[in-house]
């Protein structure tokens, strides 16, 4: 008969390796889970019908007149379709812009003032 060798516990590289890996794996899941939903980066809401905006401050009180005029324009759209949300993100930094718009440079304009 041959004789097993007996069973040792993972050495301290084999531990501190799966240590890196579940953190880079929680990283990695919490960051598509901002990408997918980035409302908890976003304090302040202003809704007006079908477009919701969101912003990490407070918005000037022009606001609300100018996201009336923006969904008056749209509407007279032929897709138009009133039954869908749009949620519009204001990103205020381009740290937070380049994190949520990756590599796609043509997401959105950037709003003039907002840096």
């Amino acid at each position: 008969m041959t004789e097993r060798e007996p069973i040792r516990p993972p050495s301290w590289r084999r531990r501190i390796g799966k240590r890196i890996l579940l953190t880079l794996v929680a990283g990695l899941a919490g960051w598509v889970a901002l990408l997918v939903h980035p409302e908890p980066l976003f304090a302040y809401t202003a809704q007006e019908g079908n477009v919701v905006l969101h912003a990490r401050r407070p918005f000037p009180p022009e606001t609300r007149p100018l996201l009336e005029e923006v969904i008056e324009r749209v509407s007279r759209s032929p897709i138009y379709d009133p039954a869908r949300v749009h949620h519009v993100f204001r990103c205020d930094t381009p740290a937070l812009y380049g994190f949520l718009a990756l590599w796609q440079s043509e997401f959105c304009s950037p709003i003039p003032g907002s840096e």
